[in-house]
């Protein structure tokens, strides 16, 4: 177990470094979760949306605007098995990710040896249902409250921004994790959205030195030929296996920096429980209490 003190009340910076630190010390077995769950999900939703891009293209210039034309292009984005396969792997991947991430946090907390790859991932399946149901239910709710009107689901989602980390961390039950969440980050709201604002910017920094030159290696061509007068229409440049390829690559990034984004709010969770309860202390009082004994 490498050494790594999770209950700590952290100032605004030591959040991120202590994220950055924590993917630090469990590096490998992220890594190792990356490669055996993340990464296959994340090839098929890239290839899916490489051949859905490639079925839009032929589309792309021939809508007119008839009602024929209107439904051609509405069968393409959403009739294809491809769209439907991206949504169900990106929602898979993205679930895999968090739950693996937090079980890294969950065996840290509670194990007292080395950290066991197999230990983790055989705990995990328990956690798959509640943790979709969670996602699910802060998901419509800040919808909503987001069509009402914007502020309250900005409000919402970072009063309910633990919700999904208390499921797994703390074995809370799926109706109780929206109140647990509440009660974590009441008080400490705007700095909350100060954090997630910071750490949202800085994850769309790092997915831009992958993605930004694949777009404009497959763009540029394009955009040049439309400057010159040829009406070549989207992604009909491009092999469907580059495409496929730029894809994967893309998502495959994107993933990988979403486990520091799930890493921070494990480091939050942590952070505001100490705040609010002591947890440290109180295993200090209790250490005393048996070491006398």
């Amino acid at each position: 177990m490498q050494e790594f003190k999770l209950y700590k009340v952290r100032d605004f910076g030591d959040m991120i470094s202590d994220t950055f630190e924590f993917i630090k010390c469990h590096f490998r077995l992220l890594l190792k979760g990356y490669l055996y769950f993340v990464l296959p999900f994340a090839v098929l939703a890239g290839g899916s949306s490489a051949l859905w891009l490639k079925g839009l293209a032929g589309l792309s210039g021939a809508n007119s605007g008839s009602p024929d034309d209107v439904w051609d292009v509405f069968g393409a984005l959403f009739g294809s098995t491809n769209f439907y396969l991206i949504v169900i792997a990106g929602g898979i991947v993205f679930l895999l990710n968090m739950l693996f991430v937090f079980g890294v946090f969950r065996e840290h907390e509670r194990g007292g040896g080395e950290m066991v790859f197999e230990k983790i991932w055989r705990v995990l399946p328990k956690y798959l249902l509640p943790m979709f149901a969670t996602g699910l239910i802060v998901y419509l709710l800040i919808f909503l409250g987001t069509m009402l009107c914007v502020i309250p689901g900005i409000a919402l989602g970072v009063y309910w921004s633990l919700a999904l980390p208390s499921v797994v961390l703390e074995d809370t039950p799926v109706g109780q994790s929206l109140s647990r969440s509440y009660a974590l980050v009441k008080n400490n709201w705007l700095k909350t959205f100060l954090l997630i604002l910071v750490v949202t910017i800085l994850a769309s920094i790092l997915n831009m030195f992958v993605t930004l030159p694949l777009e404009l290696a497959v763009q540029l061509p394009e955009i040049f030929s439309i400057v010159k007068g040829d009406t070549t229409m989207m992604y009909e440049g491009i092999s469907t296996v580059s495409l496929v390829a730029v894809q994967v690559v893309k998502i495959a990034w994107q993933l990988f920096v979403f486990m520091f984004t799930v890493a921070f709010y494990g480091i939050l969770f942590y952070s505001y429980k100490e705040e609010k309860e002591h947890v440290s202390v109180a295993q200090s009082l209790d250490g005393l209490g048996k070491s006398a004994e």
